[in-house]
């Protein structure tokens, strides 16, 4: 895939902007219900609801879309793709791209931070729609990804919404099956990003397209699996006894949870010698379709293996992460550096799909003192010691002596 250039923005809604590119996630409306009667639907003019207007069908918020599909929008509204434009990690870098770039480098990041801004009329004043994030409006939008475009979407303008089914109606849209929602190519467009000296900076729809992991059919799988829910609010339309909805909450990397699930530490043997411990140490990434960990390269998994001895302690670390330099071979660190400067990878140490990989230590364990020996791993960035993603421990495995 060649690299996208910089563009000059046509709609520039903010005055300041980050480089950088949090994931666009699949937010389809799956949703299905057991054999029964269809209910009566009631008629656009008895919906006892507020009356909806979509004037254009450009600025429709998501806050709308939420008065018919209440379950979908509450859960949506907690994730972190409804805050990817107001999220402080993504506003931290703001100074800094600001003061590298410039502001036309806007349009790059606004494609997948506020992606509504490339539906709206120039003069609307969205500053709402902006700091929604990722909504429903241009995810329920995109007709095609191309990634040898940029921007690389291509998005129904009229008001016409995408779903999983042809067999639905709504008297306030159109609604229209798509193909594409729920394949991996439909995340591509901001799971996938090559910097301007053609850096592969972003690449986890390439990781997962690329690994052989059976039975995995689509990125949607793990990340909006099938919970319980209303497709539309029962003040629209009757429910059946039991209807199911694809999760929007669309966890990642910053869920621990979801983590834990993905990558499996295990203190395989440990051998105790005079004033000495000698451990050999197995990181798995048993559920996980893509590498670990992936999306920004600033963000680093580390294995940490000590001995603790009255009041002093010894550790050995591990990294598993990527790093990039600029095109005088300066190692980037920052997510705005990486973003629009990175021109190559210097290194790679991240688990493979289904990879499982063993690491031994030597430390000490003095005879005369209780130690206590603690393998942990967690996550960790490289701009800052303390802005983690998470600072819960994904596994902990503790031993006394």
């Amino acid at each position: 895939m060649g690299a996208r250039n910089v563009v000059s923005p046509r709609y520039l809604l903010v005055t300041t902007i980050v480089v950088s590119a949090l994931a666009a996630a699949s937010l389809g409306l799956a949703g299905s219900r057991v054999a029964e009667p269809a209910p009566v639907r009631p008629q656009a003019q008895q919906l006892p609801i507020e009356k909806i207007e979509f004037a254009s069908g450009h600025d429709v918020s998501s806050a709308t879309c939420g008065k018919c599909h209440e379950d979908i929008y509450n859960v949506w509204k907690e994730s972190v793709h409804a805050g990817s434009f107001a999220d402080p990690i993504f506003q931290a870098g703001l100074a800094q791209a600001i003061s590298m770039e410039g502001s036309e480098v806007a349009e790059t990041c606004l494609t997948c931070h506020s992606p509504a801004t490339m539906l709206m009329r120039p003069a609307l004043d969205a500053e709402g729609l902006e700091r929604e994030g990722i909504g429903c409006r241009f995810c329920h939008a995109i007709r095609a990804v191309d990634l040898d475009t940029f921007p690389p979407f291509d998005l129904e303008t009229e008001l016409v919404m995408y779903g999983p089914s042809d067999d639905l109606e709504s008297p306030v849209h159109e609604l229209r099956r798509s193909e594409l929602l729920g394949t991996p190519e439909y995340c591509a467009g901001c799971h996938e990003y090559t910097t301007p000296a053609g850096a592969p900076v972003l690449t986890t729809y390439s990781e997962f397209t690329g690994a052989d992991w059976p039975g995995l059919l689509s990125c949607q799988d793990c990340h909006m699996p099938t919970v319980m829910g209303q497709v539309v609010s029962p003040a629209v339309e009757p429910p059946g006894d039991m209807q199911f909805v694809d999760s929007h909450a669309i966890p990642g990397g910053r869920s621990i949870q979801q983590v834990r699930r993905a990558v499996n530490l295990e203190l395989v043997t440990v051998d105790e010698r005079s004033g000495s411990v000698d451990l050999r140490v197995a990181v798995e990434n048993q559920g996980a379709g893509h590498w670990i960990p992936t999306g920004m390269p600033s963000k680093r998994i580390v294995l940490e293996v000590s001995t603790v001895f009255g009041n002093r302690e010894r550790s050995e670390r591990v990294v598993f992460g990527r790093r990039f330099v600029d095109d005088a071979g300066n190692l980037l660190r920052t997510i705005p550096q990486i973003m629009t400067r990175g021109a190559a990878l210097l290194s790679d140490t991240r688990l493979r799909p289904g990879q499982r990989r063993e690491f031994s230590f030597t430390l000490p364990a003095p005879v005369d003192a209780d130690t206590k020996l603690i393998v942990r791993l967690y996550y960790e960035s490289t701009e800052s010691p303390t802005l983690q993603a998470e600072t819960e421990d994904i596994h902990r495995i503790e031993r006394d002596f």
